[in-house]
């Protein structure tokens, strides 16, 4: 129990450190990013450990850690989202339980029913539709593909950032300091079929029970504040009530304010369904 946020700080960071392990033999990369959930590239309120932090506590000037992210996208150990206002990364195990969350489950027809609701561009659609090819494919490329005097760089990269953040495409690495983009359905075609085996309840839990592995114990305003970009507000209190009655957690206070914890009991990641 944690009565202070100095102390749940101090804790905190503890932990923090345990699990990015030390140099010259760290916690591979991808195997850091899957122990916590997901971490942002950059420091970001009420956020498990950044990328960026993780290069200052490991002291890497080199920008080794950069050349590994860019290594673990290509191999999809790891899933870049724009859902947060900063660059965002989930491990490959947790992304499922993203796409049960985000995701478009008709993947044949979906897309141009997001179009007629306004939610994608006949941009999108048409970027999709070359992202199916079987290379992995740049912004100038696309844009060639497009017609050069049709549209504009950034016009394709505000269109693959909304198919981004609805897991339509994922971004493969980069080619010459270009990111390299696919189709979903291509390059991960398994992911619609594992995302089905959790419901949104299961896929929500199970987020929350990773962020707190890695933080401890949260605020409710600290884990509303995070979580908002992928679990509207009703499914967290609802998914933190699920988890109270189950024995993975317990209701706490911080400095006066409601907090959740960890009972301390063996918790397993929740099954699929």
């Amino acid at each position: 129990m944690f009565t202070t946020l100095s102390e749940l700080e101090t804790v905190r960071h503890a932990r923090w450190r345990a699990m990015a392990g030390e140099s010259p033999a760290p916690t591979p990369l991808q195997d850091w990013i899957t122990a916590q959930g997901l971490a942002p590239l950059s420091p970001w309120p009420s956020a498990p450990p950044s990328l960026a932090w993780r290069t200052e506590t490991l002291a890497d000037t080199d920008g080794i850690m950069l050349q590994e992210l860019e290594i673990a996208l290509e191999k999809q150990q790891v899933i870049e989202t724009p859902l947060w206002p900063v660059p965002v990364y989930i491990g490959r195990e947790c992304f499922p339980w993203a796409y049960s969350l985000i995701g478009e489950r008709d993947l044949a027809g979906g897309v141009r029913r997001q179009m007629r609701m306004g939610r994608q561009s006949p941009l999108s659609v048409q970027i999709l539709e070359l992202l199916r090819a079987p290379h992995p494919q740049t912004i100038p490329e696309l844009r060639r593909a497009v017609g050069g005097e049709k549209t504009s760089e950034l016009a394709i990269a505000e269109a693959l950032e909304k198919l981004q953040s609805a897991a339509w495409v994922l971004r493969l690495g980069r080619r010459e300091g270009l990111g390299l983009w696919q189709a979903t359905s291509l390059a991960w075609p398994e992911l619609p079929r594992l995302a089905q085996t959790y419901s949104k309840a299961s896929a929500a839990a199970n987020f929350i029970i990773r962020y707190l592995e890695c933080m401890l114990a949260a605020t409710e305003p600290e884990l509303s504040d995070f979580f908002r970009p992928l679990i509207p507000a009703s499914r967290l209190q609802s998914g933190l009530r699920a988890l109270t009655s189950g024995g993975y957690l317990r209701p706490a206070n911080i400095a006066g304010t409601p907090a959740w914890e960890l009972t301390g009991s063996e918790l397993p990641a929740i099954q699929p369904e």
